[in-house]
């Protein structure tokens, strides 16, 4: 199922999967960079299969 990911812990959630493709971003600042996104429209969204998230990816809105 395709879960926004609305709160801290869906965001934390998502780090390990968006780290593969931007290795620059850094654990404990990654809630406060996504909600500092999402003041500019950004969306961070997850691929949960049962109760494993196993994808994330993100969509901005400009």
């Amino acid at each position: 199922m395709l879960c926004m990911a609305v709160t801290d812990t869906d965001i934390e959630n998502c780090f390990d999967v968006i780290n593969e493709l931007r290795p620059h971003l850094v654990k404990d600042q990654f809630v406060q960079t996504v909600r500092s996104m999402e003041k500019q429209g950004f969306k961070l969204a997850f691929l949960q299969v049962d109760s494993q998230k196993v994808a994330g990816f993100r969509i901005a809105v400009k």
